[in-house]
């Protein structure tokens, strides 16, 4: 038996989990809220967009979510208005031209909000990517393979590799050279984008 009360405001029955009764509890899981408990009926619930929404709120706000870290974990934070509202998140983005788009961040270190998102197609998504945690050279494209620098870069399913070097560095500037020559939307290590 708990020897807790349930930590919301006016409720009078005992603490089970993070210090929510059981309902309060089911609340803060399902929808990162305890005062949260009825959703506008909108018939959009089987829809692309709402997969989209469910996953970007999953990420930011639930612990659990094995993503967690590299978003809510990083302070990454959703508008306000979007929070808890899939209606007023659907009346900004809209629904994604196609099942494959996802929901991108133009600043990837930024929150979701309305000026810092898009619908991206697979290919625009992952080449928006950051750096990952693994990367030992410490630049986008540049890895050591036989002792040797050298680097690629993928964009439409096609990897374009693009040669050995002596340096990191000079792979990295390569790489940024050869995206900014073909007009990718690919994050850059160095160079500023024109026009």
């Amino acid at each position: 038996m708990s020897l807790k009360q349930c930590s919301v405001e006016g409720c009078e029955k005992d603490a089970h989990a993070k210090g929510y009764c059981n309902v309060h509890y089911g609340r803060v899981r399902r929808y990162g809220n305890p005062h949260t408990h009825q959703f506008v009926k909108h018939g959009l619930s089987h829809t692309v967009a709402n997969s989209r929404w469910k996953g970007m709120r999953r990420r930011c706000l639930l612990e659990c979510c094995p993503d967690y870290p590299e978003y809510g974990g990083r302070g990454i934070k959703i508008f306000d208005r979007w929070v808890n509202s899939f209606t007023a998140f659907y009346e900004d983005m809209g629904e994604p031209p196609t099942p494959k788009h996802s929901l991108e961040r133009i600043d990837v270190d930024g929150n979701y909000e309305p000026s810092n998102c898009y619908w991206a197609d697979p290919s625009t998504q992952a080449a928006n990517q950051r750096m990952r945690k693994y990367n030992t050279s410490g630049y986008l494209g540049a890895y050591l393979s036989d002792g040797k620098w050298q680097c690629k870069v993928a964009w439409q399913g096609v990897e374009h590799y693009l040669g050995v070097f002596n340096t990191a560095k000079e792979a990295a500037t390569w790489r940024d050279a050869y995206v900014i020559a073909n007009n990718w939307p690919h994050r850059l290590n160095f160079m500023e984008k024109t026009a």
